[in-house]
Protein backbone atom coordinates (compact mmCIF):
# COMPACT_ATOMS: atom_id res chain seq x y z
CA UNK A 1 0.00 0.00 0.00
CA UNK A 2 1.32 3.28 -0.93
CA UNK A 3 0.71 7.22 -0.39
CA UNK A 4 2.08 10.28 -1.75
CA UNK A 5 2.39 13.14 0.17
CA UNK A 6 2.74 17.05 -0.98
CA UNK A 7 4.51 19.59 0.45
CA UNK A 8 6.16 23.02 0.76
CA UNK A 9 9.78 23.06 1.98
CA UNK A 10 7.89 24.66 4.95
CA UNK A 11 7.06 21.08 6.25
CA UNK A 12 10.55 20.95 7.83
CA UNK A 13 9.92 17.37 8.37
CA UNK A 14 8.49 16.26 5.19
CA UNK A 15 11.39 18.46 3.50
CA UNK A 16 14.21 16.77 5.75
CA UNK A 17 12.69 13.25 4.76
CA UNK A 18 12.58 13.90 0.96
CA UNK A 19 16.21 15.64 0.93
CA UNK A 20 17.63 12.58 2.93
CA UNK A 21 15.96 10.43 -0.20
CA UNK A 22 17.85 12.41 -2.83
CA UNK A 23 21.39 12.76 -0.90
CA UNK A 24 21.43 8.98 -0.86
CA UNK A 25 20.14 8.84 -4.58
CA UNK A 26 22.24 11.41 -5.98
CA UNK A 27 25.06 12.34 -3.37
CA UNK A 28 25.78 9.30 -2.42
CA UNK A 29 25.52 6.94 -5.50
CA UNK A 30 25.52 9.32 -8.80
CA UNK A 31 28.18 11.56 -6.78
CA UNK A 32 25.78 14.62 -7.51
CA UNK A 33 27.75 17.82 -5.78
CA UNK A 34 25.28 18.83 -2.88
CA UNK A 35 25.31 22.45 -3.92
CA UNK A 36 23.51 21.35 -7.19
CA UNK A 37 21.11 18.94 -5.49
CA UNK A 38 19.87 22.11 -3.26
CA UNK A 39 19.32 24.67 -6.04
CA UNK A 40 15.51 26.03 -6.06
CA UNK A 41 14.28 24.68 -3.12
CA UNK A 42 12.20 27.71 -2.34
CA UNK A 43 10.40 27.51 -5.59
CA UNK A 44 9.65 24.01 -5.84
CA UNK A 45 6.83 21.61 -4.71
CA UNK A 46 7.57 18.83 -3.23
CA UNK A 47 6.15 15.18 -3.34
CA UNK A 48 6.74 11.94 -0.66
CA UNK A 49 6.03 8.58 -1.77
CA UNK A 50 5.36 6.79 1.14
CA UNK A 51 5.14 2.43 1.14
CA UNK A 52 4.17 0.95 4.22
CA UNK A 53 4.38 4.19 5.87
CA UNK A 54 8.25 4.12 4.93
CA UNK A 55 9.87 6.66 2.57
CA UNK A 56 10.36 5.22 -0.48
CA UNK A 57 10.68 8.18 -3.64
CA UNK A 58 10.48 11.90 -3.83
CA UNK A 59 10.51 14.38 -6.76
CA UNK A 60 9.21 18.33 -7.07
CA UNK A 61 8.50 20.50 -9.72
CA UNK A 62 8.89 24.32 -10.40
CA UNK A 63 7.53 26.56 -12.65
CA UNK A 64 10.22 28.31 -14.79
CA UNK A 65 10.36 31.18 -17.27
CA UNK A 66 9.81 27.83 -19.72
CA UNK A 67 7.00 26.65 -17.89
CA UNK A 68 6.66 23.92 -15.65
CA UNK A 69 10.11 21.90 -14.63
CA UNK A 70 9.86 18.29 -12.94
CA UNK A 71 13.08 17.42 -10.92
CA UNK A 72 14.63 15.22 -8.10
CA UNK A 73 12.72 12.27 -8.75
CA UNK A 74 14.48 9.48 -6.96
CA UNK A 75 13.43 5.93 -5.28
CA UNK A 76 15.87 4.81 -3.08
CA UNK A 77 17.82 1.50 -4.26
CA UNK A 78 15.14 -1.37 -1.87
CA UNK A 79 12.05 0.28 -3.73
CA UNK A 80 13.22 -0.05 -6.88
CA UNK A 81 11.60 -1.97 -10.03
CA UNK A 82 8.41 -1.60 -8.51
CA UNK A 83 6.70 0.91 -10.79
CA UNK A 84 6.98 3.27 -7.73
CA UNK A 85 8.32 6.12 -9.80
CA UNK A 86 5.93 6.18 -12.17
CA UNK A 87 3.01 5.85 -9.48
CA UNK A 88 4.59 9.29 -8.02
CA UNK A 89 5.15 10.80 -11.60
CA UNK A 90 1.85 9.88 -12.79
CA UNK A 91 0.32 11.78 -9.44
CA UNK A 92 2.74 14.87 -10.01
CA UNK A 93 1.03 15.07 -13.63
CA UNK A 94 -2.65 14.81 -12.51
CA UNK A 95 -1.87 17.78 -10.32
CA UNK A 96 -0.11 20.11 -12.43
Amino acid sequence: MYKIQRFSIKDSVLYQTSLNIREKVFIEEQMVARSLEVENEEEATFYLLFVDDGAAGTGRWRETETGIKLERFAVLPEYRNRNLGTVLLKKVLADL
